[in-house]
């Protein structure tokens, strides 16, 4: 069986691929406007293709040689090309949509395309957001637009599913017509969808992260594809506990790094938050590769 193929639109951090490269999945295309981001995609490319090549020795060279300041450069020279070229730095909008077309297109050369993830900054559904700088600014935001975009790429590259996330807000937005209209756009390029609220930490998440999950599949798949049964999944970890008394049992080392640096560290990792304003603490066992 083929390896199922995706790409990730407004992929920030790359927290959404990173579940579904765990999960078997191969990325095409990571599309992100912010540098920052962008390394942090580049690096975890280049994480993954050296744990599938057995040689997690150089990505831990990697972490204890590297200096504040540096991107991860020397760690991406170390690499095929072609992994960290998976990663399209650019801001999706009228005046750029088809040069990422035609990178999507090179990079996804004869294979087919399984699955589009990702979702919109959320900023302009936020109903925070909303509340701090008011209901009428907020309709105003440009961003408001960028779901449309995501519908672009579905009706060019027609994947058999795909995956919308967002904040709750984007119920409400725009007075429910932002959701509308995408499930509009979205029956019109031929799928159909259907969206609930998640919280992450009842599925084994270390956050109380509330968002909702949209499912879209092609129509002519309706009944064989369809909204996943989550099942409830209780979470096995505590985040103060090993933050503030890790054991110097069994040969664990302990590491700072500057937060500025968070951006080369392990994303999605429950352990990579700030303490305060400056510091990130992270430890592992010498023996394990680091946590992913």
């Amino acid at each position: 069986m083929s390896t199922l193929t995706f790409i990730d639109l407004f992929a920030g951090a790359g927290g959404l691929s990173e579940g579904f490269v765990r999960a078997g999945y191969e990325a095409i295309a990571h599309v992100e406007m912010n540098r920052d981001a962008c390394n942090t995609l580049r690096t975890r490319a280049a994480y993954h293709y050296l744990h599938s090549q057995g040689k997690m020795d150089v990505y831990e060279k990697y972490l204890l040689e590297k200096r504040i300041g540096e991107d991860g450069r020397k760690l991406w020279s170390q690499v095929p090309s072609s992994v960290v070229d998976t990663v399209i730095e650019d801001t999706i909008g009228n005046d750029t949509l088809q040069s990422i077309f035609r990178r999507v297109d090179g990079l996804l050369g004869d294979k087919s395309l399984d699955l589009i993830i990702g979702g919109p900054p959320c900023q302009a559904y936020s109903v925070v957001g909303r509340a701090r700088v008011g209901n009428e600014r907020m309709e105003q935001d440009v961003r408001n637009e960028l779901y449309k975009f995501y519908v672009k790429f579905l009706e060019r590259y027609q994947p058999r599913m795909f995956v919308f996330e967002n904040v709750h807000g984007i119920l409400s937005a725009r007075k429910g017509s932002v959701m509308s209209d995408l499930e509009d756009l979205a029956q019109c390029s031929g799928y159909k969808m259907k969206h609930s609220i998640q919280n992450a930490s009842e599925l084994g998440v270390l956050q109380n992260r509330i968002r909702v999950i949209i499912v879209g599949w092609r129509t002519e798949c309706d009944g064989a594809l369809h909204y996943p049964e989550l099942t409830p999944e209780p979470t096995k970890y505590a985040v103060m506990r090993d933050l503030f008394s890790a054991p110097r049992a069994q040969g664990r080392r302990r590491r700072f790094v500057r937060a500025g640096l968070l951006h080369q560290g392990f994303v999605g990792n429950a352990l990579s938050r700030p303490i305060g304003h400056t510091w990130l603490y992270e430890f592992y066992h010498p023996t394990c590769s680091p946590p992913p």
